[in-house]
């Protein structure tokens, strides 16, 4: 199984990490990672971010990817014509208004995404 996680800066994202390392572990799955800076962000944010996401994985092989954009349209892009099986996000379970009013990141993923998207809600401790 190939295995796409989507790395971002939310308070849930060790939980997210965590949960699809575990996954890959137990399913033999190649995983990649991928973090999305947006346009007007500093891509060198997604080294440190996905530095820092591989350093919760020591055990496991995985590749990472850095994109600059929208973020649902980057993961869906990534998504196609990759051979992933599976996409493994989190989600912000206190949404401000702006994704009320254009729609969160996985919510977009999961009703266009082509192949199975777990979404990782995160714990309070986080």
């Amino acid at each position: 199984m190939n295995i796409l996680l989507c790395v971002a800066g939310l308070p849930y994202g060790e939980a997210t990490i965590k949960l699809a390392g575990t996954l890959a572990r137990l399913t033999e799955s190649s995983l990649t990672l991928i973090h999305i800076v947006p346009r007007d962000g500093d891509r060198a944010d997604s080294v440190q971010v996905l530095d820092a996401a591989v350093g919760l994985l020591p055990d496991l092989e995985v590749k990472t990817k850095a994109r600059q954009g929208n973020p649902g349209k980057e993961i869906l892009a990534e998504i196609g014509g990759n051979g992933y099986d599976m996409v493994v996000m989190g989600a912000n379970q206190t949404p401000g208004l702006r994704q009320r009013l254009l729609g969160s990141v996985a919510r977009q993923v999961t009703s266009r995404s082509p192949v199975s998207v777990l979404v990782v809600k995160g714990t309070e401790r986080e």
